[in-house]
């Protein structure tokens, strides 16, 4: 006779809500709604005969693991989970930017430090690419452990700024303008004493190696995106709850004849071993999947959607500006008087570029038309190798393919004085990316954030009052 253990039912349904308590594909109405289903499902398994424990079980296991009810709730939910997935797209990009900010600071430091010893291009080329991507490392290393070990504080703090955003907008916006003195003031430190100029070999050979970093960029983030994205379908696909096969003959005899009498009330193989499991094993199972797996599984969502942010920010907005340039220019070599009026109209037309597509997208999106996309996104995760180089090839060509109409507008030589608009117009698109990705970039992520967390308030305050 087995000694009945403890087991409090309110405890674990509010362990279960916890575990959906994040997804912004549930609202507090569909956890009401599990929820009642979940009673209900306890209260009838308990009395065909099954403990409270193994009834709670079995009734969520009918239900189905976190990942799929937020998977199918999803689809109901469209424009909340991609509010969530916006927000989190919008902070990995800032998030990139002062990542490479402060791997290039890094790198200004190294590789001046190389110049005083040798004047070999390719050893201060390939300290420049070491020391930037070794430096990125270490600092996503730091993170990871900080938010692995803080990241309950790390959220009251995230929540208390979107709360009380003026300071914190403006102390991001103040840092984001300070980087880039920083580094001019760090590479003039270093280069005291350095008072010869490199042959024109070395600085060819400097400039082959700075360019291969663009493309070793391209391959590290697809494969480092795909890598992620395999490790969430992996972790999505194992937080159903495990029982130790299906195959019913590999069992002991008893296990068998125990399998088959769960199997006359009603329940299902899978559901029968289940029970088996945890009559034969004296720890609860409900600790298998109440908060082990919560944070990597949260986590390698989000982080995934801040990589698929940064992808889309170089392969298709960082590009589309720059190469908005190029008919400006051809216009402004045309007409040099009005090189100031090119330059507004540059601003005004990167920025109504950006807001349209961003606009189209999100459209896309919430209506779920990325059918194909997930297939690819699936395939890819599988063959991680092939899907890294099929990422990186797309990447690829989608800039050649945006590149070559601006081309073919800006094709020929440009007439007109050559100092003019090369002065103006990189100007007034350094000033326009500068207040796009500085401020207007920080004023969206701080509004969508608040407005998920007003609606994570109304959850809250739904499941609060119900229980």
């Amino acid at each position: 006779m087995e000694k009945p253990t403890s087991f409090d039912l309110n405890q674990a349904i509010h362990q279960w809500r916890e575990s959906l308590a994040d997804s912004p594909a549930l609202g507090g109405g569909d956890v009401e709604e599990l929820e009642t289903h979940l009673r209900d499902s306890v209260l009838n398994l308990q009395a065909r005969g099954l403990s409270l424990e193994e009834a709670f079980l079995v009734a969520r296991q009918r239900l189905g693991p976190p990942p799929e009810l937020q998977q199918e709730f999803g689809k109901l939910n469209g424009r909340r989970v991609w509010l969530d997935r916006a927000v989190w797209m919008l902070l990995g990009v800032m998030a990139v930017s002062w990542l490479n900010w402060s791997a290039n600071i890094a790198s200004i430091i190294v590789t001046q430090t190389v110049m005083r010893w040798s004047d070999n291009g390719h050893w201060i080329g390939l300290s420049h690419l070491l020391s930037r991507w070794l430096s990125m490392a270490l600092i996503v290393l730091g993170c990871y452990e900080l938010l692995k070990r803080w990241h309950k504080p790390i959220q009251r703090l995230a929540n208390l700024c979107v709360r009380r955003p003026f300071i914190p907008v403006l102390l991001i916006c103040l840092l984001n303008f300070t980087w880039h003195p920083l580094a001019r003031w760090v590479a003039d430190w270093t280069s005291l004493g350095l008072h010869f100029s490199l042959p024109e070999t070395t600085t060819r050979l400097i400039n082959h190696w700075i360019g291969r970093d663009q493309f070793l960029w391209i391959i590290i983030m697809s494969g480092s995106f795909l890598f992620l994205l395999r490790r969430y379908y992996s972790a999505s696909s194992s937080s159903a709850i495990p029982f130790a096969g299906r195959n019913l003959d590999s069992w002991p005899v008893s296990v068998q004849e125990q399998d088959r009498s769960l199997q006359s009330l009603g329940l299902s193989l899978p559901e029968a071993l289940l029970v088996v499991k945890k009559r034969q094993t004296p720890v609860s199972l409900l600790m298998d999947h109440t908060g082990q797996a919560e944070f990597p599984a949260k986590w390698l969502g989000r982080c995934l959607w801040m990589l698929a942010g940064v992808i889309m920010n170089d392969a298709l907005f960082a590009n589309l500006v720059i190469l908005m340039e190029r008919p400006f220019y051809r216009l402004t070599a045309w007409w040099p008087q009005y090189d100031y009026y090119f330059g507004f109209l540059l601003i005004l037309a990167s920025w109504a570029m950006v807001a349209g597509i961003a606009t189209l997208l999100w459209r896309i999106a919430v209506h779920q038309k990325l059918s194909r996309l997930h297939q690819f996104a699936r395939w890819a995760a599988n063959h991680l190798v092939m899907g890294s180089l099929a990422l990186s090839a797309l990447w690829l060509s989608f800039q050649v393919l945006i590149a070559m109409p601006f081309a073919l507008i800006s094709w020929g030589p440009l007439p007109g004085p050559s100092g003019l608009f090369h002065s103006i117009l990189p100007k007034c698109s350094g000033i326009g990316y500068q207040i796009l990705h500085y401020v207007f970039l920080v004023l969206l992520l701080f509004w969508l954030a608040r407005r998920t967390m007003n609606w994570r308030r109304e959850s809250s305050e739904i499941q609060s009052a119900a229980s």
